[in-house]
């Protein structure tokens, strides 16, 4: 086949798409009028091979195209329910669509291609490879299978997001340049991710982006993408829009990110077509570049290319003279030009008029200096890619590098040491790292008074140690190293959060009471923030609502911004979801507007606040917490080499534990051991203890490390003890997790012996609390550990202990989704029973009731699926075992790395139905 130029390529694809728009009647007069001679005949031969149906040259993958599907709304495919068509082309059609068997309440978008399938391995191959995307801005794949069609032909469907917004070319069509290139940027990281993941998209094109409202793209239709190696030369190419197709891709070569790159710039061309720019036409064209090799070697490379031009730097595409590039770098400088040479004057100037001070001045000009330039070295936020250096293993190279630089430099400069321990202070304390600011304080305390300051120097970094100390959970060590000042503010302010933090309301009450009024707005709004905190200790949320917004109306910006991250942190752990994001919103646009250091403290913020809300507001989308809580961690990353690790850990494990709580193990254990390992080190308070060991203990668990996940929640029942919760309901929770890694580990003693050592409830009653929930847990976690023996005896006995009916809001804090609902536990119990068809009707009524948000892989749903299986067998439904046998096996397959408890009611079910060669046949199919 003789190679094409690219204008050829173009024309010819350009045609392509109109020809297949005409009836094939109507196709030959049109071609008659084309003045093209032999591309006249290339495109004839490619459009009688699509009408023969024939999978060569430029259309292939999907099976041959069928009759139209003739659907109407109402109607069933799979468990979902047609609403109403989204569009149809020439591969098939895409319906909004909802689930109709109540598993779950989502609306998709149902993607039905043409035609049949009939290998299910193939299938279930192709789906895999969209399911494993897991980012923002790709619509995900939520479910996928194969329908009977009419002709009694297994036809294919595929449940992805539902996206609302416009296609990329209708979207960019209002928007300046610039705001189109930005765009264009993140849809080319978005494609880089998937390239990362081993996964092409090869159908890209404006149709398969849509732009929702807030302006962000979301990639559609990764449908008939391929692992990257696998499809070879030779090999037929997908269906797809040949004028975003590369060469290669129409002939059949061999397959490449080049291929997403082609497409990109063929979208790039379409965007900046009006621009006339010449850099940017030679960047489409190196894009488009017919050969392979001569193309931006990635997605990531081509919109590195297009952010060079937004930044006005010289494109690789287009090498630049040297005037040239002195043009750009003083069009980029253009301000930071101008305020040299307005500092080159001002300096001029204060030279002449202190020629007589010059000598008094230099010392005090030479420390200034020192400190700005080495707090510059310490932090450079913005710093050039090339400029950054990794992170060390689980230190903190800046601080580290920092105090021994300080303690290098100015050995024998106490003062300068405590000046620089006091820059780094603050900048950690404006960051939100307070353990890494109680370093510097006690070190910046310590050269004060190695040096004999002054009394009142020395009060005030006294007090700052005293508010990294607070802030990093020690509030023992503060009430022990401040003195009894009655007359300061700022030292009473800081004893009563200690107080408050310890649990003594009545003292810090009093001890507010008698201060004086703050004079500074920063002391004002501590005061409305302890005095909401000890309404919310006293049960009066709606009066601590108030003090928590007058504390963030405040006339000192940053101190009303710290305010209104308090008080959002406690409107969301108070599951007020609205409260909270009002309080959240503008505090992150003072920080967020301040920037560097303030930003650092915004995204922290955000992410804490974010997380506070998922657990406690069960109707807030995941999907929109985890794009909150990647954002923030996108952003601080971008802030340079200047974030310490603590608290990129920290916004991660946040990350982490959102993903293992909805079920994906294997993007969130792996977080939340970055986030405990890192940060286990720094944490005081039992309260946070009590977090870290729960979460960390939840990730060693579902991965299947159970003895690790027993020291851990041993750990954990410690810490509640050390904060004087020993005998609180919460403790049931911890007794419950102890019980069930136990349980899941296959050591049913072990498990029944945590129940049978827990507190008496008369001990809970003795203590002033009530016992009923703390009953409740621990007998619904014996039902469950007796189920779980899988003998019917025993599972006879958690029948009468599965006994609870209503839910508790505490339920949604210390159960991990459903394993201990009553309902769950007397369906499994009846499916052990000689006759299992009780148990499977419940069984049957259970998923249909069932609607929680969780990740389609989930080991939870997992294992549900592989019980249910094992029940319907039981039960004589052969049919509903083996679907819900494939459910359970495509979910265990994804996510292969978790414990095999999850896995085992699928084991036990193969080796029932594999006692003969036909239930293997019918199980399996």
């Amino acid at each position: 086949m003789t190679a094409m130029s690219f204008d050829e390529l173009r024309t010819l694809s350009q045609l392509l798409d109109e020809g297949l728009e005409l009836a094939p009647a109507a196709r030959p007069a049109w071609l008659a009028a084309l003045p093209l001679g032999a591309l006249r005949e290339r495109l004839a031969q490619m459009l009688d091979r699509h009408d023969a149906g024939e999978h060569e040259g430029f259309l292939a993958a999907l099976p041959g195209l069928a009759e139209p599907l003739a659907l109407r709304a109402g109607e069933r495919v799979g468990p979902y329910r047609l609403l109403r068509p989204l569009g149809r082309g020439g591969m098939g059609e895409v319906w909004l669509a909802d689930r109709a068997d109540g598993l779950f309440e989502r609306q998709v978008a149902l993607k039905l291609p043409r035609g049949h399938w009939a290998d299910g391995e193939a299938f279930a191959r192709e789906t895999g490879l969209v399911a494993r995307l897991e980012h923002p801005r790709i619509a995900r794949l939520y479910d996928a299978g194969l329908e009977p069609g009419p002709d009694g032909q297994p036809r294919p469907y595929l449940a992805i997001a539902y996206v609302e917004g416009r296609p990329l070319d209708e979207a960019a069509a209002g928007l300046a340049l610039p705001a189109r290139l930005r765009l264009f940027v993140t849809i080319a990281r978005t494609l880089a991710y998937a390239h990362g993941r081993l996964v092409l998209h090869r159908d890209l094109k404006p149709a398969n982006v849509l732009v929702d409202a807030e302006g962000r793209p979301h990639l559609l239709d990764f449908g008939i993408a391929a692992v990257l190696g696998v499809v070879g030369p030779g090999a037929p190419p997908p269906a797809c829009t040949p004028r975003y197709a590369a060469p290669e891709l129409l002939l059949g070569g061999e397959l490449s990110v080049q291929v997403d790159v082609y497409a990109l710039g063929v979208m790039l061309g379409e965007l900046v077509a009006e621009a006339g720019d010449a850099d940017l036409a030679a960047v489409v064209a190196r894009a488009c570049a017919t050969e392979p090799g001569r193309r931006y070697a990635s997605a990531d490379a081509l919109a590195d290319e297009v952010e060079r031009w937004l930044r006005q730097e010289p494109v690789q595409a287009r090498p630049a003279a040297p005037l040239r590039r002195l043009g750009l770098l003083l069009r980029r400088r253009r301000r930071a030009a101008m305020l040299a040479g307005g500092v080159l004057v001002v300096v001029g100037a204060l030279a002449v008029q202190l020629a007589g001070q010059r000598q008094r001045a230099a010392q005090a000009a030479e420390r200034e200096n020192v400190a700005t330039t080495f707090v510059a070295e310490m932090f450079r936020f913005g710093a050039e890619p090339q400029a950054r250096h990794p992170h060390g293993d689980g230190e903190v190279p800046l601080l580290e590098r920092g105090a021994q630089l300080i303690e290098q430099r100015f050995a024998g400069d106490p003062a300068q040491r405590a000046r620089l321990y006091r820059v780094l202070g603050d900048a950690y304390e404006t960051m939100g790292a307070a353990p890494l600011a109680v370093n510097l304080r006690e070190r910046e305390l310590a050269s004060l008074r190695a040096q004999a300051a002054p009394a009142d120097e020395t009060r005030a970094a006294a007090q700052r140690l005293g508010r990294a100390r607070l802030d990093a959970g020690r509030p023992d060590e503060v009430l022990a190293a401040l003195p009894d000042t009655p007359g300061d503010v700022d030292t009473g302010l800081l004893k009563a959060r200690a107080l408050v933090d310890l649990g003594r309301m009545d003292e810090a009450e009093t001890l507010l009471a008698r201060l004086p009024a703050p004079a500074d707005a920063a002391g004002q709004a501590w005061r409305h923030l302890l005095r909401g905190e000890l309404l919310n200790r006293r049960g009066h949320e709606p009066e601590a609502l108030v003090e928590f917004r007058a504390a963030a109306a405040g006339e000192d910006a940053l101190a009303a911004a710290e305010a209104g991250l308090r008080g959002a942190r406690w409107a969301a752990q108070q599951g007020r979801h609205d409260d909270a994001l009002a309080l959240l919103a503008p505090a992150l646009a003072t920080l967020r507007e301040r920037g560097g250091l303030y930003a650092v403290r915004a995204e922290v913020g955000a992410a804490n606040v974010w997380s506070a809300m998922y657990a406690t507001t069960l109707s807030l989308p995941f999907e929109r917490v985890r794009a909150e809580l990647e954002a923030c961690l996108q952003r601080l990353r971008a802030l340079g080499d200047g974030v310490p690790p603590l608290l990129l850990a920290q916004v991660q494990g946040h990350l982490g534990n959102l993903l293992l709580s909805w079920g994906d193990v294997a993007q969130g254990a792996p977080l939340v051991e970055a986030d405990y390992t890192q940060r286990l080190r720094l944490l005081h308070r039992p309260v946070e203890l009590t977090i870290a060991h729960g979460r960390a203990g939840d990730a060693a668990m579902e991965r299947g490390q159970h003895e690790l996940a027993a020291q851990r929640f041993a750990l954990r029942r410690q810490a509640r003890v050390v904060a004087g919760k020993g005998l609180h309901p919460l403790l049931a929770g911890d007794i419950r997790k102890q019980a069930l890694n136990a349980s899941m580990a296959g050591e049913m003693a072990g498990a029944l012996r945590f129940l049978d050592e827990a507190p008496a409830p008369e001990a809970l009653r003795g203590a002033g609390h009530d016992p009923a929930w703390y009953e409740e847990v621990l007998r619904e976690a014996r039902a469950r550990v007796l189920v779980d023996s899988g003998d019917a005896a025993l599972a006879r006995q958690a029948l009468a202990l599965a006994s609870r009916h209503d839910v508790k809001p505490q339920d949604a804090m210390l159960t991990a989704g459903f394993a201990t609902g009553p309902e769950l536990l007397r369906a499994e119990g009846q499916c052990l029973q000689p006759d299992a068809r009780a148990g499977l009707a419940r069984m049957r009524a259970f998923f249909a009731a069932l609607s929680l948000p969780h990740h389609p892989a989930a080991p939870q749903i997992a294992r549900l699926h592989g019980v249910a299986a094992l029940c319907a067998w039981r039960a004589g439904d052969r049919d509903q075992a083996a679907r819900w046998a494939a459910l359970a096996r495509t979910a265990l397959a994804t996510q292969p790395g978790v414990s095999p408890y999850y896995s085992a009611p699928l084991h036990r079910l193969e080796a029932q139905a594999c006692g003969s060669q036909v239930g293997c046949l019918v199980m399996r199919r």
